[in-house]
């Protein structure tokens, strides 16, 4: 019954796209100009690649539906297909543990969610970029006491933007960039809260700096490396719940090379709704178009 279910929705999802898909071009991975935009751990990149990752996270003391304070923890997972050099299809889950504060666990998988992208546009000389694309949760494909029953629908824009065209040649501010992505979560049961899911990453890249502003005679090893703060932040639309916020502030660090990264952030509570104690993210993420750029990388129609 669910396998019926989760085949029905997804044929629903694609017809949908199928309906709009625009043909994108093909770029180098994760590039808008000189620009490089990694992958982000809480929301994703604004380019359309064949991608496989891992993320690691846990947060305790957060706060659940029921507004009790749960410690949670969660390792996921995620892949990302191109199906054009601009349209990619992607699936992913979760395996979650929650600890509640008598003591009783629950653990199990979190709803599958399915996903497609559709690249807008690259400018080069402005190094900036969008796409986008719709994301669904598939309710009911979890775990008892996991994942909810409803399915969710998250029609989504994503973005970047590098700061080398805004500033003097010398400037140490050339190496930012921001990225970002504005979503709309619209559960399909009537008694169920929409919301609006916002994400913003502010990134200071050091091999922008080393290559492009000075060489400043940094290790290697930070040489490929992104500081890095990102806001997930969730903000509720509907009556009894309107304009509640939750949501963190992540500082953190992405090492990365031609074939991937590794990241790890801190999760700050923006407010006592979300919860009160620091928690963090561990992701290590595989750029499967570099890697396997001739079988798993490459995209099914040229």
């Amino acid at each position: 019954m669910i396998l019926r279910s989760l085949t029905t929705r997804l044929f629903m999802v694609l017809s949908l796209l199928s309906a709009t898909l625009l043909p994108g071009s093909a770029y180098a991975h994760g590039f808008a100009g000189k620009r490089y935009f990694p992958a982000t751990l809480t929301f994703d990149d604004p380019f359309t690649q064949d991608e496989f990752g891992f993320l690691y996270g846990f947060m305790p003391n957060t706060k659940n539906e029921d507004g009790d304070a749960v410690d949670t923890s969660s390792l996921s997972v995620d892949y990302a297909k191109s199906i054009t050099p601009g349209i990619a299809l992607s699936v992913g889950t979760a395996y979650t543990r929650i600890k509640a504060p008598d003591g009783s666990k629950q653990h199990g998988f979190d709803n599958i969610e399915v996903g497609a992208k559709i690249l807008g546009h690259i400018n080069e000389e402005s190094e900036s970029v969008w796409s986008y694309g719709l994301d669904v949760d598939l309710g009911g494909t979890s775990s008892h006491g996991i994942g909810e029953s409803f399915t969710t629908y998250s029609p989504s824009l994503y973005f970047g933007k590098g700061f080398g065209t805004l500033f003097d040649k010398s400037s140490y501010l050339r190496p930012l960039a921001l990225s970002g992505k504005i979503s709309v979560a619209l559960p399909d049961q009537g008694d169920q809260a929409r919301s609006l899911d916002t994400a913003f990453a502010l990134l200071y890249s050091m091999s922008y700096l080393e290559s492009f502003v000075k060489d400043v005679g940094a290790p290697h090893l930070l040489r490929d490396s992104f500081l890095i703060v990102e806001m997930p932040l969730q903000t509720c639309l509907d009556h009894g719940c309107d304009g509640d916020v939750t949501g963190t502030v992540n500082p953190g660090i992405i090492f990365f090379n031609h074939w991937g990264q590794l990241s790890f952030e801190a999760q700050i509570p923006v407010n006592n709704r979300t919860g009160d104690s620091v928690g963090g993210l561990l992701q290590l993420h595989f750029n499967l178009d570099d890697v396997f750029p001739n079988s798993l990388g490459k995209p099914i129609f040229q």
